[in-house]
């Protein structure tokens, strides 16, 4: 048996390979080493060369040290031999033993493993190239204003009708139309991110949607489908090519350190901002539910709580997976990070601003054995974000109007 991670979003450091035993001890390894070790989480790798014969057994022998150990608890390896189709693999944690698993009858002799199925750059541009392509023909292909420290683009879809011009455009946009910005992938491992963003953008583009059509008629979107491709294609959990946590760098971004930031918030200086979604997932949390991190803004108002809230209501009436009984703990008044990219979104525009997170393991609410929270579900709660932009998009005029 073999390992190799020498692919887009590949990560894995390989200890030991005891082929009598069928049986490989592996460490994940550091996001970006180069700029002080700061997170290590994500893994994604592909055993080959086993013999089918016999079970195949692997321990990655640092799951008790890395970022969320508390993560690994009651959580399941995600597996694919095609890479399209992937399930789970019973798993065992042990802070001091690490997480293990085996595969006790092979059907082939390669198979892949990751934290989480992997959204790869190939997948992303067919994607993203699918959307300019749309049948309703209100998807414009345009970008941000800079690149990424290691090159890449960072693709912005201009969606509305019609749709609005490029930020690089000198014409002016004066219609009044609400501004929502979408964004993902601000920490590259949470792929579960970009299969919301297809579930989303697939039926915001849908021309035989009704809920779609009344929100292009009132509103255009600026979508940021992956906020950091460079940390995406290094196989980084958390962080860009400079090691920098990008949801910490809203206000301090630069052009040298956090360039996916900086650019953005330029554009949005020139668009404005009436609401904004910024989709992440959560390693301990086995629940999906939104941040209350912008209800903690110094400026915070009475009508941005109850905008929240009603988005809160709307949402779970359209996709019970969403909750809010659980999720992280409401912060001291006026004393939230204005470095997370929610809060200093409703704090400098006023706006509805919030962070969807989803699990890496299962919606213990509903729970589903074989592939737990799935690329499925993640499709079917970004589609069904419609209903609840939906519900507040009236709200959001009159308090514009204000």
């Amino acid at each position: 048996m073999k390992i190799n991670a020498k692919f887009d979003s590949g990560a894995i450091i390989v200890n030991q390979i005891d082929n009598e035993k069928q049986l490989a001890k592996l460490n994940i390894a550091y996001d970006a080493p180069h700029a002080g070790k700061p997170y290590l989480q994500w893994f994604h790798f592909r055993a080959y060369q086993m013999d089918v014969t016999k079970p195949c057994s692997f321990h990655i022998e640092n799951a008790g040290s890395t970022t969320y150990p508390e993560g690994w608890e009651n959580y399941n390896v995600c597996a694919s031999y095609d890479r399209k189709n992937w399930f789970r693999i019973k798993s065992t944690y042990d802070k001091v033993d690490g997480l293990k698993w085996t595969l006790s009858e092979p059907k082939y002799t390669s198979i892949f493993f990751a934290y989480y199925p992997p959204y790869s750059q190939e997948q992303y541009l067919d994607f993203i190239s699918e959307c300019q392509m749309a049948p309703s023909k209100r998807c414009v292909l345009s970008a941000l204003p800079g690149e990424t420290l290691d090159g890449n683009t960072l693709d912005l879809l201009l969606i509305g009708s019609p749709p609005p011009p490029s930020i690089n455009s000198s014409s002016s946009d004066d219609n009044q139309k609400l501004k929502f910005w979408i964004i993902a992938r601000q920490h590259p491992g949470e792929t579960q991110a970009s299969w919301w963003m297809e579930g989303f953008l697939r039926r915001l583009l849908d021309p035989s949607d009704a809920v779609a059509k009344v929100l292009l008629s009132q509103i255009d979107f600026y979508v940021v489908p992956n906020m950091n491709p460079d940390g995406s294609q290094r196989g980084y959990l958390r962080v860009n090519a400079a090691g920098k946590n990008l949801n910490r760098e809203w206000d301090k971004s630069t052009a040298e350190n956090s360039p996916e930031v900086f650019y953005c918030q330029e554009a949005m200086k020139q668009t404005g901002l009436d609401f904004l979604l910024d989709v992440h997932s959560e390693e301990e949390l086995e629940y999906v539910f939104l941040s209350k991190t912008p209800l903690g803004i110094p400026s915070i108002n009475d009508t941005q709580v109850e905008l929240y809230h009603k988005y809160c209501s709307a949402l779970m009436k359209s996709n019970p997976e969403f909750q809010t009984t659980h999720g992280y703990k409401m912060p001291e008044k006026g004393k939230s990070n204005l470095g997370i990219c929610c809060a200093w979104a409703a704090e400098t525009y006023g706006c509805l601003a919030m962070t969807q997170e989803q699990p890496f393991k299962d919606n213990c609410i509903f729970p589903e054995p074989n592939q737990e929270w799935s690329i499925a579900r993640c499709e079917k709660l970004g589609a069904s974000v419609l209903d609840a932009m939906f519900s507040v998009m009236g709200d959001l005029k009159v308090y514009r109007a204000k």
